[in-house]
């Protein structure tokens, strides 16, 4: 492995048509992998930390180009896949906040409507009840000045 070839198999591998396999439903898998490669650089480096990684952790008898290059062709697949999920889950995301305001849109429509028709009815029973009790008082009323 060479970095020309190592950057060719880089490229190939982002275009490829393979990275719409992953989505929200299979995201654990997503986890799991990346996961994995992480515990697999931590055993190499011996470093279990990300935010600690030095270049020199690189430079040991054991990490060959070969397999510095295998590992970060890995490491590149995989952060593709991460990119691939998260731009999903974002559209996801947007187009279910949209569900929501518009169910809550359609929701306070419909208090308003319930509002107006307690209203009207609270408006039309006071209405009635004034309507009585003054046919009431003017009845008692005009009783009284016939007798």
């Amino acid at each position: 492995w060479n970095t020309a070839t190592v950057y060719r198999t880089v490229q190939v591998y982002i275009s490829s048509s393979v990275m719409d396999q992953y989505s929200l439903e299979n995201s654990q898998s997503l986890l799991f992998d990346v996961s994995t490669l992480l515990h697999e650089f931590s055993l190499k480096t011996k470093c279990t930390e990300v935010k600690k990684i030095t270049p020199e952790m690189f430079v040991k008898p054991a990490n060959t180009k070969d397999v510095l290059s295998a590992w970060l062709v890995e490491s590149v697949k995989q952060l593709k896949l991460c990119y691939d999920a998260l731009k999903t889950s974002t559209g996801k995301i947007d187009q279910l906040k949209e569900e929501v305001l518009t169910l809550q849109k359609i929701e306070l429509e419909n208090q308003r409507k319930q509002f107006r028709e307690v209203q009207s009815e609270t408006v039309g029973k006071i209405q009635t009840t004034l309507k009585t009790e003054l046919k009431s008082y003017s009845d008692a009323v005009a009783s009284s000045f016939s007798t």
